[in-house]
């Protein structure tokens, strides 16, 4: 990757402490950008739909025109479903919120509104924003 012609010993560990660092920094999961392991998404501009997908599960299809988000989990009420459903709401600036607890249910809250909705038998909800 380096040649010693072009490179000293200092700038080699220069540049490694600072690439360590800078990944340092990013150690927790982000909830403001889509995180691309496991993920796609996909925007049909003309249609103005977005689709989010986690392996072979559309967890999220954004209707731009209607302002209406189909969210489903595919049976998976997790920790990752729910981080990628917030970073698609984040990064989408879509005013919603999302939760998977024993006690309360699986829910999605409305920051606008402050309306809550509840997932379907199905593990889908539809939310109109």
């Amino acid at each position: 990757m380096f040649t010693r012609t072009h490179n000293t010993s200092y700038e080699l560990l220069q540049y490694k402490t600072e690439t360590v660092s800078k990944k340092q920094k990013n150690t927790m999961a982000q909830t403001r950008k889509i995180s691309k392991n496991n993920t796609q998404t996909c925007v049909l501009a003309v249609l103005g739909i977005k689709v989010c997908t986690l392996y072979s599960t559309a967890i999220v299809t954004l209707n731009e025109h209607g302002r209406k988000v189909i969210l489903n989990t595919g049976g998976y009420f997790t920790a990752t479903t729910r981080t990628r459903m917030t970073q698609c709401f984040h990064e989408w600036n879509i005013p919603l919120s999302v939760g998977f607890t024993k006690k309360d249910g699986n829910r999605v809250r409305n920051h606008e509104t402050g309306q809550e909705y509840e997932f379907d038998n199905k593990n889908t909800c539809v939310v109109t924003y």
